[in-house]
């Protein structure tokens, strides 16, 4: 699932979580960093049709991209989105876009309640938890344990069937990805549970770690703009 991070409306190079870092995207894909293009870029060259978008200013800010991801719904992209979402509000306002998939990321949100009104309220189909880490701890505020097990434990009980996890510090790092362990973990405890994992994805030989650690997706970016993976590599997955 190709990752596409947003940031003052351009689609920019995550490294290592280091926002203030993040700079446009220059891709062997397209010769510019705007989001729709880069979009139909994944589409047209890769045939990629489902997109993973990291809302950076909603993240950041509170201030999600929202003409941005119109246009990407309008243009018929089967998108996961995380866009910092805080409340069951802010994921109601994604979803009457049209988003398919709302991530309820766990840097931004609250706690574990709001979780489980926005899978009774939307439906397991439409919400995903987002289990953000950096360096292997996590991300949340002070309302959420601080033991990976305990939330993913947590998340699973207020009824999500489909689970990111993310190591911010692997991202556009070339380093591969840290997080096999857990994947296995999660996958061996919850094993009806949809896994997309990412961060630190450098070639062909990662998709393949990732897939025996169970899980269902993997999230790349980088490899992808760098031609690290192609088209090849990616039907052959």
């Amino acid at each position: 699932m190709p990752v596409i991070d947003i940031l003052a409306g351009a689609v920019v190079r995550g490294v290592g979580g280091r926002r203030s870092e993040y700079r446009p995207i220059v891709s062997t894909l397209s010769p510019t960093a705007e989001p729709l293009v880069i979009a139909d870029a994944f589409r047209t060259k890769l045939g990629l049709h489902q997109l993973y978008i990291a809302d950076l200013d909603g993240i950041l800010h509170a201030r999600p991209n929202l003409q941005i991801l119109r246009q990407l719904v309008q243009n018929r992209f089967d998108m996961w989105v995380d866009a910092g979402i805080r409340s069951r509000h802010d994921a109601e306002r994604l979803c009457t876009l049209g988003i398919t998939t709302v991530v309820a990321g766990l840097e931004t949100l609250k706690n574990v309640n709001e979780l489980q009104s926005m899978v009774a309220q939307f439906g397991t189909e439409r919400i995903c938890f987002s289990l953000d880490l950096k360096q292997g701890r996590p991300l949340g505020g002070s309302e959420w344990p601080a033991e990976v097990k305990r939330i993913v434990e947590l998340a699973v009980s207020a009824g999500v069937t489909k689970m990111v996890v993310l190591d911010l510090a692997d991202v556009g790092e070339g380093n591969g990805v840290s997080t096999i362990e857990t994947c296995f973990w999660i996958r061996n405890a919850f094993p009806s549970l949809f896994l997309a994992a990412g961060g630190g994805v450098r070639d062909r030989s990662d998709l393949l770690r990732l897939k025996v650690a169970g899980a269902s997706a993997a999230l790349v970016s980088s490899a992808l703009h760098d031609g690290r993976l192609t088209a090849s590599d990616i039907a052959d997955d």
